[in-house]
């Protein structure tokens, strides 16, 4: 896994078929999800998480995602969403067990 600021000019990895466990993922921090009127992530910042194993993918590894953007952050107090194409009014939803993280990769837990 390697983080890839949102501030530095890199372009994403392109994963090959050896590669196909590989993912990217965005992540947004130290903002706060707002519901009313119209669900929108306001303030904070994003960066990227490149080479990222999606199937070892868990809660515990997105807080370790934290860490390294936010170290100072509160982890009992973190809440994971997962947006759904464009949409924060439709489409997100809380990521609260580690069935959930796989199962927005489409991964099932065996």
């Amino acid at each position: 896994m390697a983080l890839r600021c949102s501030s530095r000019a890199m372009e994403a990895p392109v994963y090959d078929n050896a590669e196909v466990d590989l993912i990217t993922i965005q992540m947004h921090h130290g903002g706060a999800l707002l519901r009313s009127p119209n669900t929108r992530y306001l303030g904070g910042g994003f960066d990227y998480f490149d080479y990222v194993d999606g199937k070892s993918l868990s809660k515990d590894v997105l807080r370790q995602f934290v860490s390294q953007c936010r170290p100072l952050c509160d982890k009992d107090r973190i809440k994971f969403y997962h947006k759904f194409r464009d949409e924060w009014d439709k489409g997100f939803r809380l990521l609260s067990k580690d069935t959930d993280v796989l199962g927005f990769l489409g991964i099932k837990d065996e």
